[in-house]
């Protein structure tokens, strides 16, 4: 399933989803960085809001590392004009 992105090719990602996502499948911040290929400090910054974007390829592996739809991981899009 392709993406929604925002302009500059980013998804959102819904801060609140990843967490419960990854703590329902209990993994740690750093297991699941390690299988998407990312520094944990990144995913921590995904979960904390500070990063709300991030490219389509992570989003569908952390989708797929976390076995849900990547929609279950997408914020709803800013109505911004």
């Amino acid at each position: 399933m392709k993406a929604e992105t925002q302009r500059g090719g980013r998804c959102p990602i819904n801060s609140h989803a990843l967490n419960a996502f990854r703590q329902v499948r209990g993994k740690t911040l750093a297991e699941l960085a390690a299988e998407v290929g990312v520094h944990d400090s990144f995913v921590s910054r995904l979960e904390r809001g500070e990063r709300q974007t991030c490219t389509p390829e992570l989003a569908e592996g952390l989708a797929r590392a976390l076995d849900v739809p990547m929609t279950a991981l997408l914020a709803a899009p800013s109505g911004g004009r």
